[in-house]
C-alpha cells in the first residue's frame, strides 16, 4: 500500500495531500447567506490551513462574520473575492513533504498589512525546494502598526512554536537572517545612544 486517506488527508510516502473527494466539498459549497453559513465554510476550508500559502490573510475579510455581537450580514465584494480564492486554493494545493531531520530546514516568512504567513521548507536531494507546512495568522489592530521587523519577530515566535519538534536538532537556514536582524537593531539602537 503505497498511500493511505486518514482524516481528509492522503498519506504516502513522504509526502501529504488533501484527500480529493473532501477538496469537491470546498470547491462546491454554495455562497453563504448568514453569518453561521460563513462560520462552517471556515471551518471546512480551515481544515486544509497547512496547505494553502497567507490562509489568513485570505480569510480576513470573514472575521467580522466570526464575532458574536454581528447585527448586520454585510457580504461585500471583498467577501466574494475571498470566498472565490478559498475555493480555489485548496483544489492547486501542493503536495506537503514529510520532514528529514537530517536535513536542513528553510524557514521563509511574509508579513503583509492584513496578516502574517510562512512556510517551512526543505531540499530534497536534487536542490529543488519542498514546503512541509504553511502557517498563517490575521494580525489584530494593534499589531498592524508594527515594523517589519517587530512583525517578523513576532511571526518567528508565534508562528515557528508548533514546529519546534520538527526543527529540534536540525539546522534551519532562517537563523542567519534573524541575526543580521538583531545585528542591525544593535547597530541602530547605538546610534541612537550617542546621538543623545
Amino acid at each position: 500500500m503505497s498511500e493511505v486517506v486518514y482524516l481528509g488527508h492522503k498519506i504516502g510516502r513522504e509526502q501529504v495531500k488533501s484527500e480529493v473527494s473532501n477538496i469537491a466539498a470546498v470547491r462546491d459549497y454554495p455562497k453563504p447567506m448568514s453569518k453561521t453559513d460563513v462560520r462552517s465554510f471556515l471551518r471546512l476550508v480551515g481544515y486544509y490551513w497547512k496547505f494553502i500559502p497567507h490562509f489568513a490573510s485570505v480569510a480576513a475579510p470573514f472575521s467580522d462574520f466570526t464575532k458574536k455581537n454581528l447585527k448586520v450580514f454585510d457580504w461585500t465584494g471583498e467577501c466574494d473575492q475571498a470566498f472565490i480564492l478559498l475555493k480555489i486554493l485548496p483544489c492547486d494545493a501542493p503536495v506537503l513533504r514529510s520532514p528529514n531531520l537530517n536535513k536542513e530546514m528553510i524557514l521563509q516568512m511574509d508579513p503583509s498589512n492584513r496578516g502574517v504567513g510562512a512556510v517551512l521548507s526543505q531540499l530534497d536531494n536534487d536542490g529543488v525546494e519542498h514546503p512541509l507546512v504553511y502557517a498563517s495568522r490575521k494580525l489584530l489592530p494593534k499589531e498592524n502598526r508594527y515594523s517589519i521587523v517587530e512583525k517578523n519577530a513576532w511571526q518567528l515566535c508565534g508562528l515557528f512554536r508548533p514546529w519546534q519538534f520538527i526543527c529540534y536538532d536540525s539546522s534551519l537556514g532562517y537563523v542567519l537572517y534573524i541575526l543580521l536582524i538583531i545585528k542591525s537593531l544593535i547597530r541602530a539602537a547605538v546610534s541612537l545612544v550617542k546621538e543623545a
